[in-house]
């Protein structure tokens, strides 16, 4: 809705909908509770609870995913697993795989900066990425991205560059759309939060009503196509 602690509250006095989602037994004209009971509940949630959450709806989807590859199809049920195969995946699990990363801004109220300030912020990035440079060469790890010092003159190997630059943007494409859609439909370029651990709350509240949307929509979908079949077993049998 993209609107204030104040005005979500005010909000909640006119629209029916969001009483009933904040559990009134009834219509009332009057303030549920005061705005500063949101930011209240924020800091006791906090991005910790939040991301985990988040990574409880991540492994029980991937482990959808995997039985649906070993049944061959769809399960057609949204079912939560509940076996510790599921539970302690998160802990079992090795660090492996592909990370998509993608950087975003949100507006906050900075400090007016100096020549000294800038030269001294510029060092210490710097410094940190040449650290993560040399731990990530040390583990193995391939960075993507444009390479550094002079081009390769051997074309197999330039074309082999390219080929890894397109495959990786195409992959950044679903990171960066996502960051659109955050900030189009669920207010992440609206956050005016100064703390620290606040901001982390506000964004991890509106990953997790991204994520609890695309549920719904998954839900929405089976249900839709289950009247669908109903429907047509029904027009089969009376014809």
């Amino acid at each position: 809705m993209s609107l204030s602690d104040r005005e979500t509250v005010r909000q909640s006095t006119e629209n029916p909908y969001l009483q009933y989602f904040i559990g009134l037994p009834s219509f009332q004209e009057e303030l549920p509770f005061h705005p500063s009971l949101m930011t209240h509940f924020r800091k006791q949630l906090g991005p910790d609870v939040l991301r985990q959450v988040n990574e409880w709806m991540v492994i029980e989807q991937d482990d959808r995913d995997d039985l649906d590859d070993e049944d061959g199809g769809d399960s057609g049920q949204l079912g939560v697993r509940t076996d510790s195969k599921s539970r302690t995946k998160a802990q079992t699990t090795a660090n492996q795989g592909k990370l998509l990363l993608d950087a975003t801004c949100a507006p906050a109220d900075i400090s007016y900066p100096t020549d000294l300030s800038l030269l001294n912020e510029a060092r210490e990035k710097l410094e940190k990425m040449i650290d993560v440079l040399h731990a990530a060469r040390e583990r193995g790890i391939r960075l993507s991205g444009p390479p550094l010092g002079r081009p390769s003159k051997t074309a197999r190997e330039e074309q082999a560059r390219i080929r890894i630059e397109r495959q990786d943007a195409v992959e950044r494409n679903a990171i960066e759309g996502k960051f659109g859609e955050g900030k189009r439909l669920y207010g992440l370029g609206l956050i005016r939060a100064r703390l620290r651990a606040t901001s982390e709350t506000v964004i991890a509240l509106q990953l997790l009503v991204m994520n609890l949307e695309r549920r719904l929509r998954l839900l929405l979908s089976l249900v839709l196509a289950w009247l669908q079949r109903s429907l047509t077993s029904t027009a089969l049998v009376n014809s």
